[in-house]
């Protein structure tokens, strides 16, 4: 089992921290309430998506600004997973993760996400989990994804994929893998009999809804979520659980207009593209009720 965590001082242009929080496992709340616990491998995420509501939870003002260039590794993490009395999570629903990506760029090196899996696999056979991330680099733990499964336990991978224009994806997630990439992971891990998912959250400008509709069907899952992203109403207003503030001034430049014309715009456009996408995906869940547990 892999035990020891290797921790740079960076990742490209993001500084890495260290921390040993108290807890790893924390109730479920907001769109995951209903998940008996969640599991953030990091802090903060080097992805620096400018939509990201996490950045609203951030320690301090300049740490919201910026998101995306600095992201801390939880240095205890083996002690705090092996610690848990074996089988206390059988049959326990686990959403992984909803502040950071666990499969961000530093987890190639700390394999921090790596360890979360080997100790479930070996002490937690039959948890349910559910893991939420947008990098191809989750296939490597596939082999630790099938033993899971066939040790009684349930996995499910979401993986997001929120447009099928690169250009719109570079403005919004520019330290993020390209949708297609993500789009040919998920046809990888279904292949290979891993229970998958597209979140479209949020979905942003489209070329061509129907033609993107025809993409994430290609990769074989079957499985969809779907979300606008809530933006403020004013510009440069910030809030828990909110979009962050720069999200809309991508839109303004999008579009052309200012602030509430752009979000008219969008909003115009993301009910368009669901309603196509509606009729092409076998199931498709929208917004928080899409994120119920699978199983």
């Amino acid at each position: 089992m892999t035990q020891e965590i290797h921790i740079p001082d960076r990742i490209g242009r993001t500084t890495v921290g260290r921390a040993q929080p108290k807890t790893l496992i924390t109730r479920g709340s907001g769109f995951v309430d209903r998940y008996d616990g969640v599991i953030n491998p990091f802090i903060g995420c080097s992805f620096g998506c400018t939509y990201c509501y996490a950045s609203n939870f951030a320690s301090s003002e300049t740490m919201q600004k910026e998101w995306g260039s600095w992201v801390t590794a939880k240095t205890n993490i083996y002690q705090q997973i092996d610690k848990l009395p074996k089988g206390s999570l059988n049959g326990k629903t686990i959403y992984m993760a909803t502040a950071t990506d666990p499969y961000q760029p530093l987890e190639r090196q700390a394999l921090a996400t790596r360890v979360v899996m080997e100790c479930l696999v070996d002490n937690q056979p039959r948890v349910k989990m559910v893991i939420q991330t947008r990098s191809p680099l989750v296939e490597r733990d596939i082999d630790l994804f099938q033993e899971l499964v066939q040790g009684g336990g349930r996995l499910q991978i979401n993986m997001t994929v929120t447009t099928d224009d690169e250009e719109v994806r570079k403005d919004f997630e520019p330290g993020c893998p390209s949708n297609p990439a993500r789009l040919k992971s998920v046809a990888s891990l279904t292949r290979q009999g891993v229970q998958t998912c597209i979140t479209m959250t949020p979905l942003l400008p489209l070329r061509n809804a129907a033609a993107f509709g025809q993409q994430l069907l290609d990769t074989g899952c079957r499985r969809f979520i779907i979300q606008d992203f809530h933006a403020p109403a004013k510009p440069g207003v910030r809030f828990v659980r909110g979009t962050d503030a720069r999200a809309p001034e991508h839109l303004e430049r999008h579009y052309g207009l200012e602030h509430s014309e752009a979000l008219k715009a969008y909003r115009q456009e993301y009910f368009a593209s669901k309603a196509t996408l509606a009729g092409m995906l076998p199931q498709l869940g929208v917004g928080k009720p899409g994120f119920a547990p699978p199983f």
